[in-house]
């Protein structure tokens, strides 16, 4: 991850499980590509949503408070 971070630059953030949303999404669960954190890929990818516990940022470019969200307790989105 810290490679990844590296070669996107400090503005990104990184991970190893995701979902790729298609268009036209009418459901979460049937309209999207899962990649799963098993199975390596070739290239990096740009995804919509990245999995809980697997990702990397830098702090300085990106803060978060979960507790000024509008919902609470949703795991990845």
């Amino acid at each position: 991850m810290l490679d990844g971070l590296e070669r996107h630059g400090e503005d990104c953030i990184v991970g190893f499980h995701a979902s790729a949303l298609r268009e036209g999404l009418k459901s979460y669960q049937a309209d999207r590509r899962i990649i799963y954190f098993r199975h390596a890929l070739a290239e990096c990818q740009r995804v919509h949503v990245l999995g809980t516990g697997t990702v990397a940022f830098h702090l300085d470019q990106f803060r978060f408070d979960a507790r000024t969200w509008a919902y609470q307790n949703m795991s990845d989105l």
